[in-house]
């Protein structure tokens, strides 16, 4: 199981390169298929041993081996964060679809969530990607029926849809919460909006309390894909807990 684990953690760390090159090329429109990895500071091509996941960074001092500009952390974090996460669905589902497709949900979570801080924008290909998860777990997990899914791809990306035409919500976080509805059923897609929604009030407190200026609009999505990721992990046992409470 360890030696699963560790393969499991080092093909996460190499999918987190590549949501490396996501976060950065979707939301500037450049093609993700073609082209070399670069500097963002020099613009130098670079080759392999500049990028191992993680491992690079570490060597080379988080700095780039041709200018020396510094590289931002986040590159490191979202590869270890993805592998992580993967590892952490491999433990939940063991060697099964459902965790090779919460994974695939997991990084596409850590796209938007990037994404969507750095440029107020939920690249519409994760949304999609995400639906599409939904339908393979609808085949390999007879646990939660089709109409749950059904009711979760709707029962917020309806209410979010109304305020959108007040302008109050983004097409992207409707998207986003259709295509999680799919994956995870009605009662965690609440979960996930709940949770997200006190985790975004507790940082725009904070950042008020501190007197920081974030310069613009607190993105949603942002929040709502920490909120789908802790869903998988512990959004059952949390809806167990709370009625639990009630009875």
């Amino acid at each position: 199981m360890t030696f699963f684990l560790i393969v499991v953690f080092l093909f996460g760390l190499c999918i987190g390169s590549f949501l490396n090159v996501l976060i950065y090329r979707l939301p500037r429109g450049l093609d993700i298929a073609h082209g070399f990895s670069m500097c963002p500071t020099c613009q130098h091509r670079l080759y392999p041993l500049d990028l191992v996941p993680l491992f690079s960074w570490l060597f080379l001092g988080g700095k780039c081996r041709y200018c020396k500009a510094k590289i931002s952390f986040i590159y490191p974090f979202v590869e270890l964060l993805n592998g992580l996460l993967w590892v952490g669905m491999a433990m939940r589902f063991g060697l099964t679809v459902q965790a090779l497709a919460y994974a695939i949900v997991a990084s596409c979570l850590i796209v938007v969530a990037f994404t969507d801080w750095q440029h107020m924008e939920i690249p519409d290909s994760m949304s999609v990607v995400i639906a599409l998860m939904g339908l393979v777990l609808l085949a390999a997990d007879g646990s939660l029926p089709l109409s749950a899914r059904i009711i979760g791809a709707l029962c917020v990306s309806v209410p979010m849809a109304l305020l959108a035409l007040a302008g109050a919500m983004g097409g992207g976080d409707i998207k986003l919460m259709a295509a999680l509805g799919l994956c995870l059923g009605w009662k965690l897609t609440l979960f996930t909006t709940f949770f997200g929604a006190v985790l975004g009030t507790l940082v725009f407190f904070l950042l008020f309390k501190t007197k920081a200026k974030l310069g613009r609009m607190i993105p949603f999505g942002t929040f709502l894909a920490i909120g789908g990721v802790c869903a998988v992990f512990f959004g059952d046992a949390f809806i167990g807990w709370y009625f639990g409470l009630l009875v």
